[in-house]
């Protein structure tokens, strides 16, 4: 790829949002007409949430040189620029973007660039806090189905109610729907354990005795 010094055009561009919102940029290219629309981290996000069409972008000078270029975005893009809560630019003019400024790092121990993120920062603690609520809303859904809500304190089930929970629950852990079908707790005195009936004989015939036993504290 030819280096951005050997290109033909160098200019400074300006993306403008429709609600005021913009950035200042610079760019090299061979061709006018390569769709380039803007590499900052915040007008990269704009885009990509607002959509292409809610962007403009316009042409504000042709520069001769990249040097010049960058020494043209320096003066344009400064602290003033930045300090407006309308601009989208994260650091100074200059530096060629994020990825190619050896120094960028740095910019992001500006106040203003603090303040910038922390916009963003704001909203992803906010999206977090009611994804919290959320699990909170859950959890407390969840206790109340096990334990009862609240507002059945001191309250009871009427008769009838009661005969159709009697009626509906009938059968469902009788034989091999109980989840204890099959097993028997036994003890050598020492500890117990719950095993299948099947094995009784084998443990009967160890030492163990059915049921849970006294078992030493």
């Amino acid at each position: 790829m030819q280096r951005a010094d050997k290109r033909t055009y160098h200019y400074i561009y300006k993306i403008t949002r429709d609600d005021g919102k913009y950035y200042i940029g610079m760019h090299s290219t061979d061709s006018l007409e390569d769709g380039y629309f803007g590499s900052g981290k915040l007008i990269t996000r704009s885009i990509k949430k607002y959509g292409v069409e809610r962007h403009k972008k316009e042409i504000l000078e042709f520069l001769p040189s990249r040097i010049q270029l960058k020494e043209r975005e320096r003066e344009l893009v400064n602290e003033e620029i930045l300090d407006d809560p309308r601009c989208m630019n994260l650091q100074l003019g200059g530096g060629g973007g994020w990825a190619n400024n050896p120094n960028s790092l740095i910019p992001l121990r500006d106040p203003i660039i603090k303040k910038k993120i922390g916009v963003l920062a704001a909203k992803t603690i906010a999206a977090r806090r009611e994804n919290q609520e959320y699990r909170d809303s859950y959890a407390q859904k969840i206790s109340e189905a096990v334990t009862g809500n609240q507002n059945w304190l001191g309250k009871s089930h009427t008769k009838k109610t009661k005969a159709k929970m009697s009626a509906s629950a009938k059968g469902k852990h009788d034989g091999e729907k109980n989840s204890q079908f099959g097993t028997c707790w036994i003890t050598n005195g020492v500890k117990a354990i719950k095993i299948k009936k099947d094995l009784l004989d084998e443990y009967l015939k160890n030492g163990y005795q059915r049921g849970r036993g006294t078992l030493p504290r």
